[in-house]
């Protein structure tokens, strides 16, 4: 079945829509702040990001490609370890696709829901339909032909970012990261 992640692609090209830019802005601010977003899990509920996140610090593995899933795939094995140990840390998979039509949106989660059968996934797993250059530049992370890991505090704020696949010395500075973040109680 070949033909599904070319269709699929196919789907996106065809359903993207423009729209104006979101305002994202983060005056004020030495390190970037998540901007305010809603998006859906795989699941069906509603989030408004980042103060959905909650009060714990929030890992997010962000891809804006459907290749770039083998590039977030290299983190996830690591990524129940890390929230054994840090049990006040969470983690959520964040697919970022430009906005589109809602029929664009509702098929491509479909597609999205059959390829991922175990629902803690599909929990974790929250989609955001925007205007990727705009949070890409509030972000600011300087490509979507990349997959970034950040590390946001309770109010959203990136404490720590790494771009691409896993590696152990960027598992090692993440951790040492949540141990500030840990040690100063935010």
């Amino acid at each position: 079945m070949t033909f599904i992640p070319n269709t699929m692609k196919m789907l996106v090209e065809y359903m993207r829509l423009k729209q104006p830019p979101m305002d994202f802005s983060v005056a004020g601010s030495a390190s970037p702040r998540f901007p305010s977003v809603i998006g859906y899990n795989l699941a069906g509920r509603r989030f408004h990001l980042p103060k959905d996140f909650g009060a714990k610090p929030t890992i997010a593995l962000i891809a804006f490609e459907e290749w770039q899933q083998n590039l977030v795939d290299t983190w996830l094995p690591h990524m129940d370890g890390l929230i054994q140990d840090y049990p006040h840390a969470q983690y959520f998979e964040l697919p970022t696709i430009y906005t589109m039509s809602p029929i664009g949106q509702a098929t491509l989660d479909m597609w999205m829901r059959l390829g991922i059968p175990d629902r803690a996934a599909r929990e974790r797993t929250i989609t955001l339909y925007l205007s990727v250059e705009s949070f890409l530049q509030t972000l600011r992370l300087p490509t979507n032909q990349q997959i970034y890991t950040l590390l946001l505090d309770a109010t959203g704020t990136v404490r720590w970012q790494v771009a691409g696949p896993y590696a152990t010395d960027k598992e090692a500075s993440l951790r040492a990261a949540l141990d500030v973040l840990t040690a100063n109680g935010v």
